[in-house]
């Protein structure tokens, strides 16, 4: 796996309207793993590239300009991209196989995880293939969670809420007494919600680093139509969710010190997310 430290970008901004407090009566949390612990941006680019690559060997002609078209269209829901076609199934499988050497950890989720998992019983529920069991031990955070629900092992993915519901039930959780913590309203906060969680919605940095090699212009159309997605994506759940800056907020030592100094604990009504 790399050792990646990337540098500190600046803090997401607060909402204005930031309500006041932090969210109570929890006494287990459910984590969600892209986004959140590690970033999902560089499967994603090794998988655009790995496709890009194989298709450009069956058509040489393929220009860049074109690839990236299918790449915002993909993105944006459209059927018959070269993103759905055989050759990016290819390319994924490949990213699997390669998956914990593209792991990027997000700074400070992994100690996070491990302060947490000493004071209250935490879970992993997650979209992930079955190569993040592997990413996870291997990050040191497998051993210590109570369970890894994954869609691609369990059979139900988010934003289904009988996936959560699924592995609460494993564990004899009560909803209402979960903290759900994740970087998606609609695949993380809605479902929570609507089975009487509380949500934590994380603000993702772009700390990230993009794999090696990238075609021109991939990285850049990939950033802008993430983003854009992101704002789309981030209604009505939001309104409804706690705003993290990162894992970190949501630790013991760290609510104790914003308590001890007069401030909020770190966990601010989410309005909309910039990136």
């Amino acid at each position: 796996m790399r050792n990646i430290s990337p540098a500190p970008s600046p803090a997401p901004s607060r909402p204005a309207s930031a309500r006041a407090g932090s969210p109570s009566g929890y006494t287990s949390i459910a984590v969600d793993v892209g986004g959140v612990i590690y970033y999902d941006e560089p499967f994603d680019l090794a998988w655009i590239q790995g496709t890009y690559e194989r298709i450009r060997h069956v058509e040489p002609g393929l220009t860049v300009s074109l690839f990236l078209e299918h790449i915002n269209g993909f993105y944006r829901g459209e059927a018959g991209t070269f993103l759905s076609q055989p050759p990016a199934r290819d390319s994924w499988l490949d990213v699997r196989q390669r998956w914990t050497s593209l792991v990027q950890p997000i700074p400070g989720a992994v100690d996070a995880i491990a302060t947490l998992t000493q004071h209250l019983p935490v879970c992993i529920v997650a979209n992930q293939p079955p190569e993040c069991h592997t990413a996870l031990q291997v990050l040191g955070i497998g051993q210590r969670v109570e369970l890894v629900a994954l869609d691609t092992v369990v059979g139900l993915s988010k934003p289904d809420p009988r996936f959560f519901r699924w592995a609460f039930d494993q564990l004899g959780w009560k909803a209402s007494e979960v903290l759900v913590i994740g970087d998606r309203p609609d695949h993380d906060a809605t479902p929570a919600l609507e089975l009487g969680c509380q949500s934590a919605l994380l603000m993702p940095d772009d700390c990230w680093l993009a794999p090696d090699k990238l075609a021109p212009g991939i990285e850049d159309t990939y950033r802008a139509v993430r983003k854009d997605l992101r704002i789309l994506r981030s209604r009505p759940a939001q309104q409804a969710s706690w705003s993290l800056a990162s894992l970190s907020d949501i630790t013991p030592s760290r609510q104790k010190r914003r308590r001890t100094s007069g401030v909020g604990c770190g966990l601010d009504h989410h309005n909309e997310r910039d990136a």
